[in-house]
Parts: C-alpha cells; structure tokens; sequence
C-alpha cells in the first residue's frame, strides 16, 4: 500500500510544475490585452510564431492576471490557421470570440474555463488564407 501511494505522490510532484507552464515568451507574439469590465482580468490574444512553415501560427485567447505573461492553464481558446479573431467583454465573466477559419473550432471552449467563453465562426476568409 505505501508503495502505491508513493507512486502516485511522485507523479504528482512531477506532474505540479507542468500545470504552471506557459508558452516560449521568444516565440509567443501578443497581439491584443483587453482589461475585463471589472479590470480584475485581461482576456490575452497572442499567436504561437513556433509552428514553423508548414503549420504556420496558432491564435490562441489566454485569461490573466492584469498585465501578465499567459500560461498554458490560463487557455480557453486554441485556432489553427485562424484570421480576423477578435476578442470581446461581454460581462466581467463572459468573453466573446469571433474568428474566421477553415473549419469550426470544435475542442474549444473548455469546461473547466474560468469565464463564459461564446465563439463565433465567421466562416471561412480565403482572400486571408483561412
């Protein structure tokens, strides 16, 4: 039994430090911060750069602390090939994101969001390669 349960504590010790991680600052592009009504949170835009040529950027919607750097456990929205996202307060606790894509975004948003997430595909813009 003991050797079970010190298992387990070990994964999670490892495990800890991971849930705190966010992504590379030198390849993590911040395109917008918008303050929530409240100014308690910042709903973060930022584009991960690190895809390289052949997957090219990913839009992702981060909630933080004002003025802080994302983490990957402040995400509620990842878009592959995504354009004209725009990101939107609805309420202090209700966030609105509309974007153009290829196809609808169908992992997003996650249950365990700390805010109302509303999406709204746009649909596809081909004169911006999406």
């Amino acid at each position: 039994m003991l050797r079970r349960s010190g298992g387990i504590a070990i994964l999670m010790i490892l495990a800890f430090p991971l849930s705190g991680c966010g992504p590379d600052r030198e390849q993590t592009r911040i395109i917008q911060r918008t303050p929530a009504p409240d100014g308690q949170r910042d709903a973060v835009y930022a584009e991960d750069m690190g895809g390289g040529a052949t997957v090219g950027t990913a839009a992702n919607v981060y909630v933080t602390a004002p003025g802080m750097f994302p983490k990957l456990d402040q995400r509620i929205f990842r878009g592959e090939r995504v354009c004209n996202l725009h990101v939107r307060w609805k309420s202090r606790d209700e966030i609105e994101i509309k974007y153009f894509a290829r196809e609808q975004e169908k992992r997003y948003p996650l249950s365990t969001s700390p805010v109302i997430v509303r999406l709204l595909w746009l649909g596809r813009d081909p004169a911006n390669g999406c």
